[in-house]
């Protein structure tokens, strides 16, 4: 069995990713965010504290992922684009969260929310969704709290809103 046919609907906790599989997320990026939300640090392998979960489609390719840091680390980096960022005891933020365009409306978000919410082990979980693409209200629909909005994130012209998931 080839490496994509054990992928095949898989949702998986990944300490590491291909050189294909970064090729595949990059795509992605250049596809839904604008030049200015896309993330091209990305390493195949993940460092100390990083949370990543990936959700393959039928053919073994990335269908969309979630990575997280923790909130700590996410807080410090964020502190002049969100000084309303609260302080939030071992949580994780999540930095970036997509579905393939050709796979949205199918469940991947949902599967890969629910991966996640068991690999971050029913700690807090916090980000910054995107309110254009409803991103925000996914994750509202999925027990995320809305706490404020940012209305200019990383100079895009687009809101955000701080989220939370309490799971204590």
């Amino acid at each position: 069995m080839t490496d994509k046919e054990q992928k095949a609907n898989v949702v998986a906790i990944v300490n590491s990713l291909t050189d294909e599989e970064l090729r595949e997320i990059l795509e992605m990026e250049r596809e839904l965010f604008p030049e200015s939300l896309q993330d091209f640090s990305y390493e195949k392998e993940m460092p100390e504290g990083k949370t990543a979960v990936v959700a393959y489609c039928p053919e073994g390719k990335v269908a969309g992922y979630i990575f997280s840091v923790p909130h700590h680390e996410a807080r410090a980096q964020l502190k002049d684009i969100d000084p309303n960022m609260p302080e939030v005891s071992d949580a994780h933020y999540i930095e970036s969260i997509a579905i393939r365009s050709d796979l949205q409306g199918q469940g991947y978000f949902g599967k890969l929310l629910r991966k996640f919410k068991e690999a971050t082990e029913g700690r807090p979980i916090t980000m910054h969704a995107r309110v254009c693409n409803n991103c925000s209200a996914a994750m509202r629909k999925h027990g995320a709290v809305h706490s404020h909005t940012v209305p200019n994130w990383f100079d895009s012209g687009e809101e955000f809103d701080y989220l939370t998931i309490d799971r204590k």
